[in-house]
């Protein structure tokens, strides 16, 4: 991985500290803000950020509070009722406060503009970092330069937006498209001529959530091309898919199987079908992400065959913390963390739990 690197003294004000990803071919060594914007997406920074300085954590002394913390960090998360993202917020603040860090999670419910002013409200409190899942990427590419002109660190969370200052990023469609490759796996397996019919879970609203869903669509018309998709149910949550899919299985009652852009459309789907007798060894989920419930559904074979994890909530919350303590530290990171891409099924589901943090109730 090419290096990139960013200096910012304690009384010197950067401006336009980071840049989009890509946009660049720098040579690497100290890199001046005029500069900056000249660096290629995944290089690697080093960053001085005020209140780095120091050795002794907060967190050595006690509990970590906003006055006694060596660094205040921000989360702001579109959309807490997803499990993955609640337990990654949650996860930040776990592995953060033994580092010194005090930790405060917030979400803007999907509103573009109370997360604007969420992140200003950080920076007008004096935080260190920003951590955020952008409710909408443009407006977010627009705050973001402001900012990290302001000295603070913006950490993107799955969503690509200009002038972030380091990322875990999801490349667009491809979780979707490989959901649907391990789902025509099982359609081929259990249809020898590839005829199904399938009901999938998307996403209408989150623009990355669109493409994944998009993904969906493309990966079985290359995969599983006699395939049929009979409905699509949009919602963000299990609470919101569950009436939904009920509406579909009942258009649909010889549906054999539902591939759901996120771990609360599967667990709809299971409910809703083993709820309209539905359930039989032929009938099978698939979905991307996967949670506790995900995983212990894979577990018992109960309807959910398969999920394609991104590591989880606490694996990505433990990756991003290293990379923040990196960066307050002025040491060298990664400005760009991949997600990983890992097939559960009824074969590694322990193992993988076991690695990734996943809780398979009916193991205990």
């Amino acid at each position: 991985m090419k290096k990139q690197f960013l200096a910012a003294g304690l009384s010197v004000v950067l401006g336009s500290m980071m840049v989009l990803a890509g946009c660049s071919n720098g040579d690497g060594g100290t890199t001046t803000a005029a500069s900056a914007t000249a660096q290629e997406e995944k290089k690697t920074e080093m960053t001085t950020t005020a209140g780095a300085a120091g050795d002794t954590s907060a967190a050595a002394n006690g509990a970590v509070t906003k006055d006694n913390a060596k660094w205040k960090v921000g989360v702001t998360i579109t959309d807490l009722t997803v499990p993955v993202w609640d337990d990654y917020a949650q996860a930040i603040k776990k592995y953060g406060e033994p580092e010194g860090m005090y930790v405060n999670i917030v979400s803007p419910e999907g509103n573009a503009a109370e997360q604007i002013s969420q992140m200003e409200n950080f920076v007008t409190d004096g935080y260190d970092v920003i951590v955020v899942s952008a409710a909408d990427n443009e407006s977010m590419g627009q705050e973001a330069k402001k900012v990290t002109e302001e000295g603070v660190i913006v950490f993107s969370q799955g969503y690509e937006f200009d002038n972030y200052s380091a990322a875990m990023l999801e490349e667009k469609q491809v979780f979707g498209h490989h959901t649907a490759e391990m789902a025509s796996r099982w359609i081929n397996e259990k249809y020898p001529d590839g005829k199904c019919k399938v009901i999938v879970a998307g996403n209408q609203t989150i623009p990355l959530m669109m493409e994944r869903t998009e993904g969906i669509y493309n990966g079985l018309k290359e995969f599983a091309p006699n395939a049929e998709v009979v409905a699509t149910v949009y919602g963000s949550n299990e609470e919101e898919f569950l009436p939904m899919m009920e509406n579909a299985f009942t258009a649909n009652p010889d549906a054999n199987m539902v591939i759901s852009y996120c771990a609360g459309g599967a667990l709809a789907a299971r409910e809703a079908a083993k709820g309209m007798g539905l359930a039989s060894d032929d009938f099978g989920i698939f979905c991307t992400d996967c949670d506790d419930g995900v995983a212990d559904a894979i577990y018992n074979d109960d309807l959910i065959r398969g999920g394609l994890s991104m590591g989880g909530g606490d694996y990505m919350a433990k990756a991003v913390v290293e990379t923040l303590v990196k960066m307050l530290n002025g040491e060298e990171y990664d400005k760009v963390i991949n997600f990983p891409e890992i097939e559960v099924n009824k074969d590694n589901v322990l193992e993988q739990a076991d690695a990734l943090g996943y809780k398979v109730q009916s193991a205990k």
